[in-house]
């Protein structure tokens, strides 16, 4: 009964916890914020090594989803974000070979993103200059 109780305990907490992935993004992103906002403020997202990416979008707040290409409007995981809506986070779509493989939703109260062009950025030219 012990271990059953465990068992159905761990499931909820990673249904609610969202992707390992996701959260090893962002956990990797915060960290190269921080760096950066301590150090020389350029933000080196191509150090990013927790998933295999070979391409990356931002996405600002209040846009809308038909001015996206249709492998993020098809993606579930973009749309629950519910970016066309929101104005606190920038969201950072991964992908590789056109497979959206993270997406992170990230704030801006930590480092306002959301001025940052509007593309797809690739790991050798994602150097960006953060904002304070």
């Amino acid at each position: 009964m012990k271990s059953f109780v465990l068992g159905v305990f761990a499931l909820l907490v990673s249904a609610c916890s969202g992707s390992n992935t996701d959260q090893l993004l962002l956990n990797q992103i915060r960290a190269l914020v921080d760096t950066a906002q301590q150090g020389d403020s350029v933000l080196q997202l191509r150090k990013i090594d927790s998933v295999k990416w070979d391409q990356m979008v931002l996405i600002r707040p209040y846009t809308g989803y038909e001015t996206l290409d249709k492998e993020l409007t098809s993606n579930k995981k973009v749309l629950a974000t519910k970016i066309d809506q929101r104005d606190d986070v920038t969201v950072m779509v991964f992908t590789n070979a056109g497979v959206v493989v993270g997406v992170v939703e990230f704030s801006r109260a930590v480092s306002d993103l959301s001025q940052l062009e509007l593309r797809r950025y690739k790991p050798e030219d994602s150097i960006f200059l953060s904002i304070r």
